[in-house]
């Protein structure tokens, strides 16, 4: 994928300025996921943060103080409401009945993790993963930037290097989306060998980006409406 060097260039000179991701897509040709990207390890000055701080009102610094407890419930009320406003996206999708959606969204439920903000989901089985993330590419358009992978495994069958490329090759995912992986130890008692350990280890693969929220959240409200859970606040909070 070719990355736009010109674009990500620009993004991190506005964020550098103190504008906010919004107002740099409307100057910048990208999503808001590859900005938050792109810009997220700036390291703003005092004069960039105030001018972020005046222009968002839930910020502790906003008029030079921290918010007052009623602001804060609004806040979190305003986040809560959002989440439901996913989930009940999630629950019109689920009356569709698409096999595709369905049953990636009951995978989900049973090899996911229950982050109300994040999605994380992890198997040794690639045909699995592999089901899960054309789901994601398919129903929230998310490219290779917007996946990160976390391996686990032991490094006595593979060495690391073959179990990178297995899993990058497989996932079709450059090496950049991959965190550094959890090689495991075998137990002096093991007699160097752990029976029913996967040739290839675990793989997690993750979300990142501004979506994360809206993709995890549409899968919680699918799941109550593919198994017909009326708890409105189950997966909330």
């Amino acid at each position: 994928m070719k990355k736009k060097t010109k674009e990500r260039k620009q993004a991190r000179e506005l964020r550098k300025q103190g504008n906010s991701l919004k107002e740099i897509k409307k100057v910048v040709d990208a999503s808001i996921s590859s900005i938050s990207i792109w810009v997220r390890d700036i390291k703003l000055s005092k004069e960039a943060k105030e001018r972020l701080d005046r222009k968002n009102p839930a910020s502790k610094n906003y008029d030079g103080d921290r918010y007052s407890k009623a602001r804060g419930k609004a806040v979190s009320e305003a986040f809560r409401n959002k989440r439901r406003k996913y989930q009940r996206e999630g629950r019109e999708k689920a009356k569709e009945n698409d096999p595709i959606h369905r049953g990636s969204c009951m995978l989900y439920w049973a090899e996911g993790t229950k982050n109300k903000t994040h999605v994380g989901f992890t198997n040794s089985d690639i045909s699995m993963i592999l089901v899960f993330k054309s789901f994601l590419e398919k129903y929230f358009d998310l490219t290779d930037e917007n996946f990160s992978v976390d391996l686990n495994f032991y490094d006595d069958i593979h060495t690391k290097k073959e179990v990178m490329n297995y899993w990058s090759e497989c996932l079709k995912l450059n090496k950049e989306c991959f965190i550094k992986p959890q090689i495991n130890v075998l137990s002096k008692y093991s007699k160097e060998k752990k029976c029913g350990k996967s040739e290839w280890g675990t793989c997690k693969l993750r979300t990142k980006g501004v979506k994360n929220v809206r993709i995890v959240q549409h899968i919680f409200g699918a799941i109550k409406e593919y198994a017909g859970i009326d708890d409105e606040n189950l997966w909330l909070d």
